[in-house]
């Protein structure tokens, strides 16, 4: 086939030309002067150094001569019937999609002092400790992968804090590094959790407190442009808040702190 360099030729070209993919196996039709139309087999690999992605095979077909093939590599300019290089998926903008469509959800929660009052109301004690935990199976990554041609990015969703708020107008939010420990048994209200509880220092009156919780979720990627690796990183996403009404009370005789042994 022709050289593909800059200039003009005067005379014209009575060659033809057809680009095909450099697939494993695959029938395609060329069409040659000289003999009509004919089917050739271009299950080639590609040259070494080169892979599927990086360029074409163009057939050459001239009047009174076998056909040959050349290898042209993506965007290469000049050639005849060379495709133009395609355009790839950008991996960052792919990362940005994979987080803004993962939904994030936020786990059951396990709270301890957690009493029933006659009326039914769940409770905790005022100024005592009340924990907070999540099952440790819930509380794991996701890995959403998308994949566009040769570039594919996979982000890494993964729970990071657990976001206590009291919403009684005094007591502070409280934000816990990881999912919480459990409590164990005969632990007393007096004593705090090593990560994560809350002293509520408004009692409720007969009514409850608006208590969420919700968890944040940090966001990493790694990925592959078409010639290299690359990965970053992205803003936390925070899970939609869940409501737990939680009632506030003082000591009374009928509310028994199921931590202890029973008195004999």
């Amino acid at each position: 086939m022709p050289a593909a360099t800059a200039g003009t030729s005067s005379a014209p070209d009575p060659c033809s030309y057809a680009s095909y993919a450099a697939t494993p196996s695959n029938p395609y039709t060329g069409q040659a002067p000289d003999t009509g139309t004919k089917t050739y087999d271009q299950g080639r690999p590609p040259p070494a150094g080169e892979t599927y992605e990086s360029g074409y095979w163009v057939g050459s077909y001239c009047p009174g001569a076998a056909p040959t093939y050349t290898w042209v590599r993506n965007g290469t300019p000049g050639v005849p019937g060379a495709p133009a290089a395609p355009v790839l998926a950008d991996p960052q903008q792919l990362a940005v999609d994979l987080r803004s469509t993962t939904a994030v959800t936020t786990p059951a929660l396990n709270i301890n002092p957690y009493l029933v009052t006659p009326d039914g109301r769940r409770a905790t004690m005022k100024n005592a400790y009340t924990w907070f935990w999540v099952d440790v199976a819930s509380w794991s990554a996701v890995t959403p992968r998308i994949d566009a041609g040769p570039v594919w990015v996979e982000a890494t969703i993964t729970p990071v804090s657990l976001v206590i708020e009291p919403n009684d107008g005094t007591t502070p939010t409280k934000t816990c590094s990881g999912p919480g420990t459990p409590i164990g048994e005969g632990v007393p209200m007096s004593q705090p959790s090593p990560t994560c509880s809350v002293a509520f220092a408004a009692q409720t009156y007969g009514g409850t407190w608006p208590m969420t919780v919700h968890v944040v979720y940090s966001v990493t990627w790694t990925g592959f442009d078409g010639t290299q690796a690359v990965g970053g990183t992205l803003a936390d996403i925070t899970s939609p808040a869940v409501a737990y009404p939680i009632a506030v009370l003082t000591a009374k005789p009928e509310l028994v702190d199921p931590n202890l042994p029973p008195s004999k």
